[in-house]
């Protein structure tokens, strides 16, 4: 499947712009390779009203591609609150009631809307799916000198994602990702969807639908089926004095524990290996999901373990209130000996003007 360069741009076409002799080639930056470099990254939610990805997308792909280590930490792609003009498809109720104030102002979302379901959410939800796999196949096979690691988010709870995230794994060296949680050096990524905890699986799933979709029962998620429950859903608590008591607990609830059949609780991916989730020999968490960007801040629980989160790229967040947690919140960081973290900071995102957004 082609890929739409104007939602991802990708180093196929920056080389083709580059090789035709294309004015414009002089004014794309140039971000050259940084080896034991890695860049933390989630809650773009592309796809969704909120995202302000469309105007950083170009840049931070290219971006994307100077690092060594590249970690994707949960709701990069939206599943659920898909805005369907932006896979092409027509507005309808659910669009309406979604979509920002200043979105209904415009005379083309009035001129495309519908009252009737022209098209069904499923189908909504496999062009997601389709694009989101096409994004991340061409990223990898473009970039091989790119390690790209993939944690999923609670909107991204798809089965069949999934299963396409398998298959990708399966055929690309530099490609790897987990349902829960990635290793790399001293660092353990998750989403930070599984601190809250519910008490049984079925809690889990019922809470994670309703979440998910909003209340919203026409929208036919059977078909494609949610997967099994092993992840929970937002917490309303977002800030850092409130999550990280709950990340805390979490943690040491499920550090090397196994259930009644002696299974591990929980699992990681080491070196594109899955192995029992352990804290041993960790020194910085980082998560997202919470939309709330921090850096540094101490566990109470785990003495040497300081928590990182990488906010998101949404217009609320890039606006948000509260000037201490506006802006993106990725983070970038340097692999020093044995696997240590070093010179963690905010990465300096770029729009597609060139321009530095806030962070």
């Amino acid at each position: 499947m082609s890929l739409d360069p104007n939602y991802w741009a990708n180093t196929v076409a920056i080389k083709g712009i580059a090789d035709n002799g294309d004015a414009a080639a002089s004014l794309l930056p140039i971000y050259p390779f940084r080896k034991n470099s890695l860049l933390v990254m989630s809650d773009i939610h592309r796809g969704a009203n909120i995202s302000a990805l469309p105007e950083h997308e170009a840049s931070l792909t290219r971006q994307m591609a100077a690092f060594e280590h590249v970690v994707m930490n949960g709701d990069n792609f939206e599943m659920f609150y898909i805005n369907r003009a932006f896979y092409g498809f027509k507005h309808d109720w659910f669009d309406l009631l979604t979509t920002d104030i200043a979105q209904l102002s415009r005379p083309e979302f009035w001129q495309d809307f519908s009252l009737k379901h022209h098209v069904t959410p499923d189908i909504v939800i496999e062009k997601a799916i389709a694009e989101s796999i096409a994004f991340l196949k061409q990223f990898v096979k473009e970039n091989p000198q790119t390690k790209l690691h993939f944690v999923l988010g609670n909107h991204e709870l798809i089965k069949k994602f999934r299963g396409e995230l398998d298959e990708l794994e399966k055929n690309n060296a530099n490609f790897e990702w987990s349902p829960e949680a990635i290793k790399i050096g001293d660092a353990m990524f998750v989403h930070g969807d599984l601190s809250i905890g519910r008490t049984t699986d079925q809690a889990r799933k019922t809470y994670r639908i309703r979440e998910a979709h909003g209340h919203m029962g026409w929208i036919k998620v059977l078909t494609l089926t949610l997967e099994e429950p092993g992840q929970t859903v937002v917490n309303l608590i977002r800030y850092p004095w409130l999550c990280i008591p709950k990340m805390d607990r979490w943690l040491k609830r499920h550090d090397g524990t196994v259930n009644a059949k002696g299974e591990p609780k929980l699992h990681m991916k080491e070196d594109g290996e899955t192995k029992p989730f352990s804290m041993e020999g960790i020194h910085h968490v980082f998560f997202g999901h919470t939309h709330i960007k921090f850096s540094g801040l101490p566990s109470k629980l785990f003495p040497d373990v300081v928590y990182h989160n990488t906010g998101a790229l949404t217009k609320t967040v890039m606006k948000h209130w509260w000037k201490r947690f506006a802006g993106h919140g990725m983070l970038e960081a340097t692999i020093g000996d044995h696997g240590a973290l070093e010179s963690i900071q905010p990465f300096r995102l770029e729009n597609d003007r060139g321009e530095q957004a806030r962070c």
